[in-house]
């Protein structure tokens, strides 16, 4: 069932299993090939197939993706996603056009070439390779076999790693159209991709029936994908790939189903990383003809013991196992650019550091892992007032697919459903010079989507860090996202965030830039000071 990762892909561990760069230290492209190179066939067997897992598995999730959505879902939520469009725009423009990432082991077709339908534009050694890393092209599966069968129609599918993956941040590609694989991180979320307009690249703006879930596609912003879309429970919740790194060192707790390391931006993961990662799977297209869309006709949760006895496909506990052992071993990026742990600036950011964030950001990877209850200051469809409200923009911990009842209820923690209320998770803060814009939806501050190098990022960082310590009424930004509806009276300006009631679902915050105004009214001096500490990180 499983085959290895080619020895370019053994190389993304260029800084997943290794600290990587020390700050201090000018690194070169040559020093991370070298660490490459010494770390190609790092890791113990486990890891090596919880990689290959990371990287290539699917579980026969492509006949939702593909076929259900498109064909066969009531009419009103059919969607055919753009795979189809991305395959068909060239390699060399695939990355400005969409943020996706070409497969480094993939190339462009000579001319008169032969190359397969589905991918025109890549030529790949793996029959299963699209091209795009994450995204595979698989042959259905037979129900009764579990077993992918060659006379049945060829699919596409997503991997954790379709999402997850990004451009390595110490070791960027020269060209971001042809990567080589020490240029990929694997775990860090890929922070350009624009999953939007991969949902909405074959809907029409012009077809009334169409257009207002195209805005609301096209709103997304880079690196946010509202994984509750195709699980629809009436909220826009766009949330950012979460980035995974020092797992380890998160701190533990223990809940009803077990002791765990907590996960899930408003704790909807608290169950366990094996658990999670099928519930993700379960989330594209896993096992969806004999578990998700029984429970979606009855409306019932899905009964994860009994759709693993009726679903071949449902992943063997040790792929699952393995998958969390090999996320242990990342480890946050070092800043090429951080100052010295001693510099004077570094050391009153710390001591700045530990007198306003550490009473929530504490630990080795800077969160003390709570849940904070939502903003009560503004309303649902308020602009916020507030200098000192903690709490962001409401939309992604709205979701409901968790709760009692509900789709995924059996994958969230007891925890969660009785916790009464909604919110967001105390994010950590190692590796965040990597990881600009912020929040759960990408939306304080900016990334620059076409230049890929250390410098930008850290240029990103700086300008979004400096956005995250202004106060919330004078953030610069987009504090609205707003479309046009088409009324018998005419045009109306309507909010992004407010579209999915129109077909019966809810409205949530329409303010952007709200929320998470802790140390905004520090003296710029502190400011200034506490975002080199963060730097470090």
């Amino acid at each position: 069932m499983h085959r290895r990762i080619s020895r370019g892909l053994a190389a993304v561990i260029v800084i997943a299993t290794a600290s990587g760069f020390a700050a201090c230290t000018v690194d070169t492209d040559a020093d991370g090939e070298r660490e490459a190179q010494g770390l190609m066939f790092g890791g113990d067997k486990d890891v090596r197939h919880g990689r290959d897992v990371w990287f290539k598995n699917t579980y026969g999730g492509g006949w939702f993706l593909t076929t259900f959505l498109s064909t066969y879902a009531p009419e009103g939520k059919r969607l055919k996603l753009g795979f189809d469009v991305m395959m068909n725009t060239k390699r060399s423009e695939r990355f400005a056009k969409f943020g996706a990432i070409n497969d480094p082991d993939c190339r462009a077709p000579k001319p008169g070439e032969a190359t397969d339908p589905m991918h025109p534009n890549d030529v790949c050694p793996d029959p299963e390779a699209s091209g795009v890393l994450g995204i595979r092209i698989e042959h259905d599966y037979n129900l009764a076999t579990g077993k992918k069968d060659s006379a049945l129609p060829r699919q596409f599918a997503v991997t954790c790693a379709g999402c997850h993956a990004g451009f390595n941040p110490v070791n960027p590609p020269k060209d971001p159209s042809e990567p080589r694989w020490v240029n990929i991180h694997p775990t860090i979320g890929n922070l350009r991709f624009k999953f939007g307009a991969v949902f909405g690249a074959n809907l029409s703006p012009t077809n009334p029936a169409e257009a207002p879930k195209k805005a609301l596609f096209d709103s997304w912003n880079p690196g946010t994908v509202d994984t509750t879309t195709l699980f629809d429970d009436g909220y826009n919740n766009p949330g950012v790939v979460t980035a995974f790194f020092d797992v380890p060192h998160r701190p533990y707790f223990t809940n009803t189903e077990g002791t765990f390391h907590r996960g899930g931006q408003g704790g909807e993961d608290d169950v366990g990383g094996q658990t999670a990662g099928a519930r993700v799977y379960s989330n594209i297209g896993m096992c969806y003809r004999e578990c998700s869309l029984p429970a979606i006709m009855s409306n019932s949760p899905i009964d994860v013991a009994a759709c693993k006895k009726k679903c071949a496909m449902w992943p063997p506990d040790d792929d699952l196992n393995d998958m969390v052992k090999f996320l242990e071993t990342v480890k946050a990026p070092n800043n090429p650019l951080a100052k010295c742990d001693d510099d004077p600036l570094v050391e009153e950011g710390r001591a700045v550091f530990n007198t306003t964030c550490a009473s929530c950001h504490s630990g080795k990877v800077g969160s003390n892992d709570k849940v904070l209850p939502l903003s009560t200051t503004a309303g649902a469809a308020g602009i916020e007032t507030s200098t000192n409200e903690i709490a962001a923009n409401n939309c992604r911990a709205l979701t409901t697919n968790w709760d009692t009842g509900k789709i995924w209820a059996q994958f969230g923690s007891t925890e969660l459903k009785s916790r009464g209320f909604k919110g967001y998770r105390v994010m950590p803060l190692n590796g965040m010079w990597a990881t600009a814009p912020y929040l759960h939806h990408n939306g304080i501050g900016s990334i620059t989507l076409g230049a890929v190098n250390v410098a930008q990022e850290n240029a990103d960082f700086e300008a979004s860090a400096w956005q995250l310590l202004t106060p919330p009424p004078y953030r610069a930004g987009q504090r609205a996202k707003m479309t046009t509806l088409m009324t018998p009276t005419g045009p109306v300006a309507y909010p992004i965030n407010w579209l999915p009631s129109l077909s019966g679902g809810n409205k949530c915050d329409v303010d952007e830039l709200r929320g998470h105004a802790w140390g905004t009214s520090l003296p710029d001096s502190k400011k200034k000071a506490l975002i080199e500490y963060l730097r470090t990180l």
